[in-house]
């Protein structure tokens, strides 16, 4: 899977022993950005559970990625709708979306945070 998402141009990196990474709540400068994706879930159906936040890479890189977590398996047509989504309502670069059932690390540190999402769908599923 992470192939096919590089092969689209969208982010495969994961968190290293040796470049710790800091999992954070998203600035409010994020919330155009959530009312897009939120739209996007609620226009097409598609989504049931979203997370935002960000993660900071250590050890030489710099600044947070915005991260959407979604309690969805892996999907990169998804994927693609959202980054557009994402970036057309102002997200960098450097926006990524995890999928969380494939994600052991992000999923971990949602729950070490006790973050909620910011959008669940009326029908929403179990908690990632």
């Amino acid at each position: 899977m992470r192939a096919v998402l590089a092969g689209q141009g969208l982010g495969t990196e994961q968190p290293r022993p040796e470049a710790p990474w800091a999992f954070r709540i998203p600035p409010e400068e994020a919330y155009p950005i959530a009312e897009a994706l939120a739209r996007w879930f609620i226009d097409n159906g598609r989504v049931d559970m979203a997370f935002l936040y960000t993660v900071e890479r250590g050890y030489g890189r710099t600044g947070e990625t915005l991260v959407l977590g979604l309690n969805e398996r892996a999907d990169p047509d998804l994927a693609w709708h959202l980054t557009a989504t994402a970036r057309d309502a102002g997200a960098e670069d450097s926006f990524l979306i995890r999928f969380l059932p494939d994600e052991p690390t992000h999923r971990a540190a949602i729950k070490g945070m006790k973050l909620t999402p910011f959008y669940k769908s009326p029908q929403g599923r179990s908690q990632p």
